[in-house]
């Protein structure tokens, strides 16, 4: 099991510390209700799941090398 502990020490006003810690761990690779680490941040490991789970509604088909790379790795092997 992993866990990670976030705690600003210090903001500037009109920030609120409990925010700023929410934000780091919703954008780490520490998945919130899963006790491994995820491949990409949060947002995006979401995304990308959606994205190979329904494809059928992509805007549009990746083209460039990075995302194909990506998606080829995401899906275990050849894209």
């Amino acid at each position: 099991m992993t866990t990670r502990e976030i705690t600003p020490m210090y903001t500037r006003d009109g920030y609120e510390r409990e925010a700023l810690a929410v934000a780091a761990a919703r954008l780490s690779h520490q998945a919130l209700s899963w006790s491994d680490r995820t491949r990409y941040p949060a947002p995006l490991h979401a995304a990308l799941q959606m994205d190979l789970g329904h494809p059928q509604f992509r805007r549009s088909e990746p083209k460039d090398a990075e995302s194909l790379e990506i998606l080829r790795e995401a899906r275990g092997g050849d894209a």
